[in-house]
């Protein structure tokens, strides 16, 4: 089976270095057989595999693209999306976020794309910066967010999130002023 690659020089090396997971240096005559201006591909095995599964991961986010906008059954839609508005979210019967919600900034860019499950983060959850750049990417299980969450500065550099909390209790100053007895 072959594949045709229009590029010229450096590029045809790069792209079938990228491809069959070797080394430019590596890439001979073997691999190359130029034809006018065509370069042909000769596929391995590694690269039958390697497009299979680049047709599989596409079908999926296919599919994961059609899910993420209809509720589960049961379930309501309330918002809008751009231009109407800038929050659109699944709720189920008592109004409680329940599937996809997705928020925009004022542009019409994509803020936020939510999974929730009875009310909490259950599910994908991504947010972007206003640039365009992926801020935040992990999976939620009932509402906890585990380590497996990816964080971005908006320059797009990898970026760590560390959050500590520290409980402090103190007594009312003037316990009559909220309410509560003397």
């Amino acid at each position: 089976m072959l594949a045709r690659i229009t590029a010229s020089g450096v590029d045809q090396k790069l792209f079938i270095a990228a491809i069959t997971q070797r080394e430019p240096s590596k890439i001979n005559a073997d691999l190359l057989t130029r034809s006018s201006q065509h370069v042909q591909l000769h596929r391995e095995p590694s690269v039958k595999l390697m497009t299979l599964l680049i047709a599989t991961v596409l079908i999926a986010a296919a599919a994961d693209a059609a899910d993420s906008t209809a509720c589960p059954p049961g379930n309501r839609s309330i918002g809008a999306q751009p231009p109407k508005g800038h929050e659109w979210k699944c709720v189920n019967k008592d109004g409680v976020p329940d599937g996809p919600w997705r928020t925009w900034y004022d542009g019409g860019q994509l803020m936020s794309e939510r999974q929730m499950k009875l009310g909490k983060e259950h599910g994908r959850q991504r947010s972007w910066w206003p640039n365009g750049q992926l801020m935040m990417e992990g999976i939620s299980v009932d509402g906890n967010r585990y380590k497996g969450f990816k964080y971005w500065s908006i320059t797009g550099q990898p970026t760590d999130l560390n959050i500590e909390t520290q409980t402090i209790t103190k007594p009312l100053q003037n316990p009559t002023a909220t309410g509560g007895k003397p």
